[in-house]
C-alpha cells in the first residue's frame, strides 16, 4: 500500500505492494482511493494525470456533492455513484462535517448524541439495503472494466476516504485474494489522516457541550476502527458464507470477471 502525496486531496493511496495469499503482488497505480476532490489544485491535477488517472468515481451523496463539488479537470471522466442516500448521516457524512455543525450552541446535548452514528451498526446495514448494494456493484464493475480493458487509472473516493472508500477497498482486496489482516491494516491507515481532524472535533464537542463522554463518542466516529469493519465481515459471513460469496452471488461478479481482474492487477 503506497501513499500518494497530493496537495489538497487527503487520504490518497493505492494498493501497490500488497501481497495475496498466493504471494502475488498488486501492481501500482491501477486503482487509487482518496478523499474528495473538492479542494484539489492544479498541482493535484498534474499529479493525477501523471499517474494516468482518467476516471474519477464519486461515491458521495447528492447533498455532499452539492455542498462541496469536485474540481473538474479536462481529460478526466467523472462518474457519480452515490452509495448512500442523504438520510444516512453516519457514513454518508463521514461524521466530521456533521459533528462540526452539531457542535453549535443551538444544538442540544441530546440532539448531538442522537446524531452521532453507531458505525458498528451502520457498516453491516449498508449490506442490507438492495439499492445500496446495486450501487456497490456498479462501482466494482466500473473499476474492473477500467482495469481489465486497460483504459487507464481509476480513482474512487467519498468524503474523507475512510468509510465508503474503506468498504469498497475491502471488497476489491478480497476479490484479489488479499488476506483479511492485510485488508484491516490498509483500512486502519486512514487514521494517519483523520487524527488531526478527530482531535479538533473532540475539542469542539467538549467546549460546546461540556460533555467529555459525548466528545469521546464523536472522536471515535472520526476514526477507522477495526470493530466497524469486523461488524461488516461478521454480517457477510453469517448471511452469505464468506465475503467472496457475497461479491459473487449478491454483487453479481462472475468467476470469469474475477479472474480477468486478478490477471491485470497481480504480478509475481
Amino acid at each position: 500500500m503506497a501513499d500518494i502525496r497530493l496537495h489538497k486531496i487527503i487520504n490518497a493511496r493505492d494498493f501497490s505492494g500488497l501481497h495475496t495469499t498466493a504471494g502475488e503482488t498488486i501492481r501500482s497505480h491501477a486503482v487509487i482511493r482518496s478523499g474528495s476532490l473538492f479542494k484539489a489544485t492544479t498541482k493535484d491535477e498534474k499529479k493525477l494525470k501523471d499517474l494516468g488517472v482518467n476516471l474519477v468515481i464519486d461515491m458521495r451523496t447528492p447533498q455532499e456533492r452539492l455542498e462541496k463539488p469536485n474540481q473538474v479537470f479536462e481529460g478526466i471522466e467523472y462518474l457519480f455513484v452515490p452509495l448512500l442516500n442523504d438520510q444516512k448521516a453516519g457514513i454518508s457524512r463521514e461524521a466530521g462535517a456533521s459533528i462540526k455543525g452539531m457542535s453549535k450552541a443551538s444544538t442540544s446535548r441530546q440532539h448531538f448524541r442522537d446524531m452521532i452514528p453507531n458505525l458498528e451498526e451502520l457498516y453491516p446495514a449498508v449490506a442490507q439495503d438492495d439499492a445500496t448494494l446495486d450501487q456497490f456493484s456498479v462501482v466494482l464493475k466500473k473499476i474492473m472494466e477500467w482495469v481489465i480493458e486497460d483504459k487507464g487509472t481509476v480513482l474512487f473516493h467519498c468524503t474523507a476516504g475512510k468509510d465508503r472508500a474503506g468498504i469498497v477497498s475491502m471488497l476489491l482486496l478480497t476479490m484479489l485474494d488479499v488476506p483479511k489482516e492485510t485488508i484491516m491494516r490498509d483500512y486502519m491507515r486512514s487514521n494517519r489522516y483523520s487524527n488531526r481532524e478527530s482531535y479538533k472535533y473532540l475539542i469542539l464537542a467538549t467546549l460546546f457541550k461540556f460533555d467529555t463522554k459525548l466528545a469521546r463518542l464523536a472522536f471515535h466516529v472520526m476514526h477507522a476502527e477495526r470493530r466497524y469493519l469486523e461488524a461488516l465481515y461478521r454480517y457477510l459471513e453469517s448471511e452469505y458464507g464468506s465475503v467472496l460469496d457475497f461479491i459473487k452471488n449478491r454483487l453479481h461478479i462472475s468467476d470469469e470477471e474475477l479472474q480477468a481482474f486478478k490477471t491485470k492487477m497481480l504480478q509475481n
